[in-house]
C-alpha cells in the first residue's frame, strides 16, 4: 500500500479468511515509523467495519517496533478473542493521513485455522 499521498483513505485487502474458519489473531507491527503529520491512522478491519480488529487508537505509527494485536490485553479499544468466521471475510488495512508521508512501513499478519483442520463444516 502506498501511504505517501495525503488527504485520502487508502484501503487494501491483506487476506481473505475462508468461511467456517477460526480467526485466531490479527496483528500490526510498525517496522519503520511513519513521518508526515499527526493525523496518521492505521486500522485493520473485516471489509465492513474499518477498525473491527485493530482500532486506530491502538497503533502508534510514529514508533518503530510498536506492536498490537486483536487479543492484546493491554489494548483498551479492541480486546477480542478468536472468532468463528461464517462467511468468506476480507481482512483490510486502512491508512489515513492528511499530509504526505515519505517514510514508514508496517507488517500486518492474520492467523486462522481452516475448517478442515479443526473438523468444522466444509
Amino acid at each position: 500500500m502506498n501511504a505517501a499521498g495525503g488527504g485520502t483513505d487508502t484501503t487494501q485487502i491483506v487476506a481473505t479468511v475462508p468461511a467456517n474458519s477460526i480467526l485466531e489473531e490479527v496483528g500490526v507491527k510498525i517496522v519503520t515509523a511513519f513521518d508526515g503529520d499527526t493525523t496518521k491512522e492505521l486500522k485493520v478491519g473485516d471489509g465492513t467495519t474499518a477498525n473491527a480488529y485493530i482500532h486506530e487508537d491502538d497503533v502508534d505509527e510514529t514508533s518503530d517496533n510498536d506492536t498490537t494485536t486483536m487479543t492484546d490485553p493491554g489494548n483498551a479499544n479492541q480486546t477480542i478473542g478468536p472468532q468463528i468466521i461464517t462467511t468468506d471475510t476480507s481482512v483490510t488495512v486502512t491508512w489515513t493521513n492528511t499530509a504526505n508521508a515519505s517514510a514508514g512501513k508496517a507488517l500486518v499478519w492474520v492467523t486462522y485455522t481452516p475448517a478442515h483442520r479443526y473438523g468444522g463444516a466444509t
